[in-house]
């Protein structure tokens, strides 16, 4: 009976140990995933910069963000419809992510004060905020692009990506400047 026991029991044993290194797996695997979800860098570029105000932002991100960058940062939108943000403000979120009229984005950016857009880079949103005006490329990661209001780390850089035709030889030396910044700043 001895060794039928101390069988069954190193059976049980390495069950354990499998199990818990399978779900070890699973969970390195979602963490993995969870990282490219979520702008790290940015948070962590604003937070060390001390940077503050109001940010319009990807509805996903809106939670991650107060995580991260509350109370010196409020968020246009988070998963809080109907128990902070009335219906009518989704819609309008909804309207306003889709445009592609710069008015509309700029009427919503100027009635909250918006002092940050930190979005999912697309050219397309890219382009739209530059239409806007007023705000500059601050920081981008590989998925999400920071916009500021006013002083920027990248104006020339946004501008060009939006308008590569406007390029002129005469801005080489303010460009390799936001090169020798991007090398600074970004991960």
């Amino acid at each position: 009976w001895g060794n039928i026991v101390g069988f069954v029991l190193l059976i049980s044993i390495v069950a354990t140990l499998y199990s818990n290194v399978e779900r070890a797996r699973f969970f390195m695997k979602e963490n993995r995933g969870a990282l490219g979800r979520n702008p790290i860098a940015i948070a962590d570029y604003m937070r060390e910069r001390g940077m503050s105000g109001r940010i319009f932002n990807d509805y996903n991100l809106g939670g991650y963000l107060i995580y991260r960058l509350a109370p010196q940062n409020q968020v246009y939108i988070d998963g809080r419809t109907q128990i902070l943000y009335p219906v009518e403000h989704m819609k309008k979120y909804i309207n306003v992510i889709n445009t592609t009229h710069p008015e509309v984005l700029r009427e919503e950016l100027d009635k909250y004060s918006i002092d940050q857009i930190l979005l999912r880079h697309t050219s397309a949103k890219h382009d739209l905020v530059q239409e806007v005006g007023g705000f500059g490329l601050d920081f981008q990661d590989a998925r999400y692009a920071l916009y500021t209001r006013g002083a920027s780390n990248f104006p020339l850089l946004g501008k060009l990506m939006s308008n590569p035709e406007c390029w002129r030889p005469d801005m080489l030396d303010e460009l390799n400047a936001e090169r020798r910044k991007m090398d600074d700043i970004l991960p």
